[in-house]
């Protein structure tokens, strides 16, 4: 394993712990840890910001990215806006209802 994937494997652990958290704070909203991986994810990370990205960055399936973007679509926390230079990208952009969601859980997340 490279320094990398590595460092990619220690930073998605330390997200699954916040994403545990935010799931079982905030689960009157019907969201899925992967969602919240996601949602998470994109906030820190803008410039990385399409499914195929997210599958390695998460290293989660394809399917799993596709399921968790369409219902985090449906729910309205992101937004897909096609490539100005290619067509056939996607970028995956949070929506304002996404970060009043994040401020409101890292708000309540106690100090540790």
């Amino acid at each position: 394993m490279t320094n990398v994937e590595s460092m990619l494997k220690q930073f998605a652990s330390i997200r699954r712990a916040y994403g545990k958290y935010l799931y079982t704070s905030m689960n009157a909203n019907n969201f899925s840890p992967s969602e919240i991986d996601i949602l998470i994810f994109l906030s820190n990370n803008p410039s990385i910001n399409t499914s195929k990205e997210l599958v390695v960055c998460l290293a989660v399936s394809k399917s799993l990215i596709a399921r968790s973007v369409d219902a985090l679509i449906q729910k309205g926390m992101l937004k897909m806006e096609e490539d100005k230079n290619d067509h056939r990208l996607q970028h995956l952009k949070i929506t304002g209802m996404a970060l009043v969601f994040l401020t409101a859980a890292v708000t309540a997340m106690p100090v540790i």
